[in-house]
């Protein structure tokens, strides 16, 4: 179940990545995404993750969500075949720079159980050659689009794959900040999810369940959104806006509500002029209220 609501995650970045379009983004903030995305798969099967992150950026132009898309593959495709594997089961994931390129390579010990001794099945699954479910092939189409070399080799120990970028130098990237916004709602699953949009476009997101809590930090640090949810135990929307108003225009707060038709939802937008989006928040939804902050 937890494999297959992951994957249901990135074809929701996919089915939005006309939205995103490609960027220069850092490689390490794309392995950083993979991991948090994969280590309870890992956990579940026993597999040890390792991670060597470059200590400079390496920016990199390309569709953020396209190349985690394709990490992904490669993990769950490795993990996958590390199952069936008694040796050691561990998947290595390395960043570095060459010259002017930036390298991401993972590798699992898929043949270290055949070199010790050990008696599970060995499979090892070819790019492009039959193997099983989407993993390699379709991880290897996504990195060419992006325009990234892929190399795939087996070791005496295991499997590596290779995918290298020319580095974009920081002078290149963009320079426009990214949105901050806050988003409270206690419903931590809504959080997820929104915490997700919030990545798809670009922003800088904080997500907080607790109404109280909310109010603490934004007396402290500088947001330049904030969404909150109508109808919360500890604290409704209505309550947390009126007492944020001391600290925090409340034109720039945005209300969520799950009520097709509230009287107080009204009563904000006619008074106060705060946005109101309706309940279950989709993608276009979160990107039309957030646009004409993100265009200032």
């Amino acid at each position: 179940m937890g494999e297959s609501r992951t994957l249901m995650n990135m074809d929701l970045y996919s089915a939005y990545r006309k939205y995103c379009g490609s960027s220069v983004v850092d490689m390490n903030d794309v392995v950083r995404k993979l991991v948090s995305l994969t280590e309870y798969q890992a956990r579940s099967r026993q597999v040890s993750l390792s991670v060597s992150l470059s200590p400079d950026p390496l920016g990199i132009k390309a569709n953020y969500f396209s190349l985690l898309r394709g990490a992904m593959y490669i993990m769950l495709e490795m993990m996958r075949s590390l199952e069936v594997h008694d040796g050691e089961r561990a998947i290595e994931i390395v960043t570095s720079r060459e010259n002017d390129r930036a390298v991401l390579l993972i590798r699992d010990t898929s043949g270290r159980c055949a070199e010790e001794g050990g008696h599970g099945q060995r499979q090892v699954l070819f790019p492009g050659h039959g193997g099983r479910g989407t993993g390699f092939p379709s991880a290897f189409r996504i990195f060419e689009e992006e325009g990234a070399e892929v190399t795939f080799r087996e070791k005496g120990e295991g499997r590596v794959v290779t995918v290298s970028m020319p580095v974009v130098e920081p002078r290149s990237a963009p320079s426009r900040k990214a949105l901050k916004v806050m988003v409270v709602d206690d419903d931590l699953v809504v959080l997820d999810v929104l915490d997700k949009y919030l990545d798809m476009l670009g922003c800088a997101g904080l997500t907080v369940s607790s109404p109280v809590k909310a109010l603490e930090i934004i007396r402290k640090e500088r947001f330049d959104v904030v969404m909150v949810d109508l109808r919360m135990p500890e604290m409704d929307g209505m309550k947390f806006i009126n007492l944020v108003s001391e600290v925090f225009p409340v034109e720039r707060c945005i209300l969520l509500t799950g009520d097709i038709v509230s009287f107080d939802s009204e009563l904000l937008k006619k008074r106060k002029g705060i946005k109101v989006i309706e309940k279950p928040v989709n993608f276009a939804k979160m990107r039309y209220a957030l646009e004409p902050f993100m265009e200032e």
